[in-house]
């Protein structure tokens, strides 16, 4: 079971569900990934991995509201901590998230398996996914249960995170 999550999302944007895209591509593993709702764990003391993967200029992060989402607990996520995990997603699914989709809320790749492939050079499609994070093709198991100001996501920033 995945525990709360964070969104960071800048200011000037509103969160709107119904924005959601709900056509999953990657089409460069290089690249940006499309459509879907992307969250990481929710840490009280640091914020989330995300915050602190070099995504987000640091003294920029007041832009930003986070929204903590208690995940329900029948949520059906595909995880990814291992190369097995990886294993099974390319031969079964062929690295197509739209097939993982019919069957998954949502795909979770975990900072350790992030930090495995890159430390062994492994070859891996989520060697350029930065930290531990969720992608989301169904959001219907969140829940908002809280929304940081800047000021909030300003001080996680501050936190000296070392994973």
């Amino acid at each position: 079971m995945l525990e709360r999550q964070l969104h960071l999302r800048n200011k000037i944007e509103q969160l709107d569900f119904n924005q959601v895209i709900h056509d999953f591509k990657e089409p460069d593993p290089l690249g940006d990934r499309i459509g879907g709702f992307w969250t990481s764990t929710y840490s009280e003391t640091f914020g989330c991995e995300y915050l602190h993967s070099g995504k987000i200029f640091k003294p920029y992060a007041h832009v930003y509201n986070g929204y903590v989402f208690q995940v329900n607990p029948t949520v059906n996520v595909f995880c990814v901590s291992s190369q097995e995990d990886e294993y099974i997603l390319k031969e079964k699914y062929n690295y197509d998230f739209n097939q993982l989709a019919k069957r998954f809320d949502c795909i979770h790749v975990t900072s350790d398996y992030v930090r495995y492939i890159r430390k062994n050079r492994i070859e891996s499609n989520f060697l350029f996914w930065t930290c531990d994070c969720t992608w989301w093709f169904n959001i219907e198991g969140l829940q908002l249960i809280e929304v940081l100001d800047g000021e909030s996501i300003k001080k996680f920033a501050e936190v000296n995170f070392i994973k």
